[in-house]
């Protein structure tokens, strides 16, 4: 990084409600990443600007799972992003309703609760079962537990829709809009200081839960009382674990985010996303100063197809 510019970093923590999108910035000031407090995502995101290279990581599943993108003849997740809900693709982003209706073009399933399988969507999709659905960087970990299948949309820790949202009403209006090439989408495009020294706006897929074991954010339970990033508390608890982690970096705070990480982020709905927005950004600068390997995949296909979640180790 000793070469380029450093990026501006913004960490978005994504929901399908607007009012949960909620993002962290830090910006390279006198030797060092300053992070401002968290604030609603902007409709700008994406947007170039003259002069300035953005990182942008947002915790949504950017690429296809292999077993799926084999089906559909998929050799390039970029190269298929356009033509998503479009012709032959049309209902692509259109959970199903009915069993009936999904189709491997028309794979996210269901609509809403009530008498649906997973069953059902493996049988459809003619795949024998749900990791077939995760891509190799959604698999469990030593330090996690599998994510959510990409096309199942139930459940609390569904991604589904929320990818829907990001790839249909921001990602591709992006891409469609980048006449200029200055859109980067890693790992799909090549390395990640690469794509820095080369474009304006660099997405990748970022997520504070597999950021939380490289700063020592940590949820254990406790006896009688519920435990985790949506209590106030424990929050609090891990704002000084923060403190000390960025004690040791390149890293300034802002006497706003200060205050928040001191207070647990309050006793909103909110206070978990800006939680997480705020260890996204700081795990996203531990990989932009080096402190972290970006994780680049080792397999070419599935750097094209599938991707990989920033920092992630196999």
């Amino acid at each position: 990084m000793n070469d380029i510019k450093r990026p501006e970093i913004i960490h978005c923590d994504w929901s399908v409600q607007p009012a949960k999108r909620w993002a962290v910035r830090a910006l390279w000031q006198n030797d060092a990443y300053y992070l401002l407090p968290p604030e609603p995502v902007t409709a700008d995101l994406l947007t170039p600007r003259p002069n300035q290279v953005r990182f942008v990581g947002v915790d949504v599943p950017l690429g296809l799972p292999l077993a799926y993108a084999r089906q559909v003849s998929c050799d390039s997740f970029i190269e298929l992003l356009p033509q998503l809900g479009q012709g032959e693709w049309g209902d692509f982003f259109r959970p199903a309703e009915t069993v009936l209706e999904i189709d491997l073009k028309r794979p996210f399933y269901p609509q809403r609760p009530g008498g649906t399988k997973q069953k059902h969507l493996l049988d459809r999709l003619n795949l024998a079962d749900m990791d077939q659905l995760r891509r190799l960087c959604d698999r469990a970990t030593a330090d996690r537990r599998a994510a959510a299948a990409l096309f199942w949309t139930m459940g609390a820790q569904q991604v589904g829709k929320a990818a829907i949202t990001f790839w249909r009403d921001w990602l591709q209006p992006a891409w469609r809009d980048d006449g200029q090439n200055q859109l980067g989408l890693w790992p799909f495009q090549g390395s990640l200081f690469d794509l820095l020294a080369t474009r304006s706006v660099v997405v990748a897929e970022a997520y504070p839960g597999e950021f939380y074991h490289h700063l020592g954010v940590d949820f254990p339970r406790v006896a009688g009382r519920p435990s985790g990033k949506r209590v106030r508390v424990d929050r609090q608890r891990n704002g000084d674990v923060l403190f000390d982690w960025v004690a040791t970096r390149a890293i300034t705070l802002s006497d706003r985010l200060m205050l928040l990480m001191r207070d647990g982020f309050g006793d909103t709905a909110v206070g978990e996303d800006q939680f997480d927005a705020t260890v996204g950004a700081m795990g996203m600068i531990n990989v932009v100063l080096g402190d972290r390997a970006a994780g680049e995949p080792c397999d070419h296909v599935l750097r094209l197809i599938e991707g990989h979640i920033l920092g992630q180790s196999f």
